[in-house]
């Protein structure tokens, strides 16, 4: 953490700065969004590219095919489902789609989910014989939905792989050039500039760490993180001419020395951009860096209120899913009651006690994974992965998260809702409130059958694995929206396919 050092007479902050940057040409700026929607453009249009391309090689291999309207509708069909596959799979999240074998597997999965959701499609609506196709004369064309020529989807998932592989690599060559390249000091050398070091090395490959900045004598002209420490903030203008820098990030969790604040007002009046060390951690990992907050952050959100809509909506969307969630519910306990009855002579369903919005306490429901007396003597205990605790059925069960259907009904009581942060037992919230700061945030908004934190993160069995949890819950509760809803409850589907847990 950087320090504040009083100023001596002989190191006197001058009253005016010379202007320096007069002939530093910076990078171009693009801030985070706007390179994702580049991306996300970009594909669209490539994606137009493999519908003309696809409907060329139809034309030239099959030339007795008569070309219709209604291909133009199932084209747009599998151009809507890559896109969907793209974003579940992560494609538009750059810190993780920024390496080329991640780009590539991207790629390569969303076009094969694509496949298979267009399969789904045909199979609901394509074929006369489970819905007789509509006359044009009675039905628009757009419902028009005769199959398209067989090998027609076949061209455009292929012209997809070739397409969407060579501008991902393109986009990907464009983002790592000299071009985007900002060149970044960062203001604070203590563990808030280590860590977003960290972050920055692991995620932001469009920054190039130039230093730090810090007023410790005993840090000068040493290397932390394998970044050299410069000099002091009497040096930052100088050092921001020297090394052509482009960006100041400030890394001091504690109050700004009066001599810092004036140096990077003047760095900013040069046309230098100065951020918060919080912001840029914020974007390159989606979380909430809750060590080095200060005492003072508050998420938006909860200081100008949620719009009437979006909670009506989300409301909505909770009591519909969760109408859903009873009918698989009672198809899931024909055979799985008798299995979990069997096995273990006991309940069916598993009760707990916890915290809701604002402290509320409700009980929750789960079919019972682990054996009758899991927890003697009522010693709240951690589950953790492999957990002998864990009955066989239990073991088919918790990888998929079906145990947790029956909150469906906590869903309909509106104690829960589909998406938000995983409800947390009252004598965990106690001693986690003790160790982690902000972690009584998480109790501002409903709970959720699964969450930001669940589908980023592994299950969790300690202070810590509760931490960087709480680092994405935060990260929901502040930009939660309907999109990001939607964008959780794809990517819970996924990793549930997956067996990957959440």
């Amino acid at each position: 953490m950087m320090h504040g050092v009083p100023q001596s007479e002989t190191q006197e902050e001058p009253d005016r700065y010379p202007p320096l940057l007069r002939f530093h040409r910076f990078p171009l700026e693009m801030p985070y969004s706007e390179r994702r929607l580049l991306l996300l453009v970009g594909d669209t249009l490539t994606l137009f590219g493999c519908a003309f391309l696809a409907q060329y090689w139809q034309r030239l291999l099959e030339p007795h095919m008569r070309h219709s309207d209604y291909q133009i509708w199932w084209l747009a069909i599998l151009g809507v489902a890559w896109l969907l596959g793209a974003a579940i799979n992560e494609c538009y999240t750059l810190q993780r789609s920024q390496r080329r074998f991640n780009a590539l597997r991207q790629v390569c999965v969303a076009t094969i989910e694509a496949g298979l959701i267009y399969l789904v499609v045909f199979f609901l609506i394509g074929r006369p014989a489970i819905l007789p196709v509509p006359s044009a004369t009675t039905y628009p064309l757009f419902l028009k939905l005769n199959p398209p020529p067989r090998l027609l989807p076949v061209f455009f998932l292929l012209a997809t792989l070739l397409l969407m592989t060579g501008w991902r690599l393109a986009y990907l060559d464009l983002l790592h050039s000299r071009l985007w390249r900002r060149r970044v000091l960062i203001v604070g050398a203590g563990r808030a500039g280590c860590a977003l070091v960290e972050a920055i090395q692991r995620t932001r490959h469009d920054y190039e760490i130039v230093g730090f900045i810090d007023d410790d004598p005993a840090k000068q002209a040493t290397r932390l993180q394998g970044v050299p420490v410069l000099g002091t903030h009497h040096e930052l203008l100088q050092l921001v001419q020297t090394y052509q820098v482009s960006e100041v990030v400030l890394a001091i969790t504690n109050d700004i020395d009066m001599g810092v604040w004036r140096v990077l007002m003047h760095c900013y009046e040069q046309g230098v951009c100065i951020h918060a060390m919080a912001l840029v951690y914020e974007e390159a990992l989606e979380r909430i860096p809750i060590e080095h907050l200060g005492k003072k952050w508050f998420p938006d959100p909860l200081n100008r209120g949620l719009p009437t809509f979006y909670r009506a909506c989300k409301r909505v969307v909770d009591i519909t899913l969760a109408l859903v969630g009873v009918v698989l519910l009672g198809a899931l306990l024909i055979p799985v009651a008798p299995a979990i009855y069997l096995e273990s002579r006991g309940p069916i369903f598993y009760e707990q006690e916890r915290l809701g919005r604002g402290g509320k306490r409700f009980r929750l429901l789960k079919l019972r994974t682990m054996e009758p007396q899991a927890e003697q003597g009522g010693q709240v205990v951690w589950a953790t992965a492999g957990d002998a605790r864990v009955t066989r059925v239990g073991r088919l069960l918790r990888p998929t998260r079906l145990d947790e259907l029956p909150q469906v009904l906590m869903v309909l009581k509106g104690d829960m809702s589909i998406v938000g942060p995983r409800p947390e037992r009252p004598e965990f919230v106690r001693h986690l409130e003790e160790q982690i700061p902000f972690y009584r945030t998480r109790l501002s908004v409903k709970p959720g059958l699964t969450g930001w934190a669940q589908i980023n993160y592994h299950y969790g069995s300690s202070i810590e694995d509760a931490a960087t949890k709480l680092q994405y819950d935060l990260y929901y509760i502040k930009h939660r929206s309907m999109l990001l809803d939607l964008l959780i409850m794809l990517r819970t589907i996924h990793v549930m396919l997956a067996l990957g847990g959440i």
